[in-house]
């Protein structure tokens, strides 16, 4: 698994700089409403402005798009690699070996259980990255250009992740009954395929059916609470944010009115 460090540095990396651009432009931008503004300078005058936006802007695009590539090609070799260590620990356990297991958890492992692991290395991690670097850039641009927001948005920041591990504990035990159901499904599914002839025989496929159509709904109903969970724990990230940057509004306009 070293193998994949590099690449994974190497977005982090990345991912470090579009954090920097995105500060830049916030920076650039904030100037021209400031001058325009507060200055009455004219549009012709910011072309040096405009001109380091619009690079800035390529840059990130640029940027995104090398993030994203990289961290799917690396994520998509790291679950090649992953699937081919399980299918070789299964090829090991023999005939014998895999009675003990339920070939339908097994299937689960190396189909979704796979595609998350492609979904936590190309999405989640370059996201990640992006969450812890974008903040202290901002703290620190925003302390030099005015410390009073500074100590208001420092203030509020806490929140924001004590909050978030409260509502990520909620959507990971959400989570893991919702693969646990999964994989319970799947087992069903898979032994129903296997002895659906003896099924029809004893007269009781209608009965198995009618249990596959119950844990289907329970499924549904675990994956719409994790969904809920979700949308729960973007909800917060939200509201904190409004919050801290409402104060530093209100602050700055009765200074300005001062």
């Amino acid at each position: 698994m070293r193998r994949f460090r590099r690449p994974l540095l190497a977005a982090a990396l990345l991912t470090g700089g579009l954090a920097a651009a995105l500060v830049g432009q916030a920076w650039l931008l904030s100037g021209i409403l400031a001058a325009a503004v507060l200055a009455r300078a004219t549009l012709g005058s910011l072309w040096p402005q405009w001109l380091g936006l619009l690079l800035l802007a390529l840059l990130r695009f640029g940027l995104s798009v090398g993030v994203r590539r990289l961290a799917f090609r690396t994520a998509q070799r790291l679950t090649r690699s992953l699937r081919a260590r399980l299918l070789r620990g299964v090829q090991g356990l023999g005939p014998y070996g895999l009675r003990a297991h339920a070939s339908g958890d097994l299937i689960t492992r190396l189909v979704d259980g796979m595609d998350a692991v492609l979904a936590y290395f190309a999405r989640y991690l370059p996201q990640l990255g992006s969450a812890v670097l974008v903040p202290p850039l901002l703290a620190i641009f925003v302390f030099r250009a005015d410390w009073p927001s500074g100590l208001i948005l420092l203030s509020t920041a806490p929140l924001i992740p004590l909050f978030m591990v409260l509502v990520g504990r909620a959507a990971g035990r959400a989570s893991e009954r919702r693969y646990a159901q999964l994989t319970r499904l799947g087992a069903a599914f898979i032994e129903a395929l296997g002895g659906l002839v003896t099924l029809r025989q004893l007269g009781a496929a209608e009965r198995f059916a009618r249990r596959l159509d119950g844990e289907g709904e329970e499924y549904r109903v675990l994956t719409m609470q994790v969904l809920r969970v979700a949308f729960l724990s973007a909800l917060v990230l939200e509201f904190f944010a409004m919050v801290s940057i409402a104060l530093v509004a209100v602050l700055i306009g009765f200074r300005l009115l001062w």
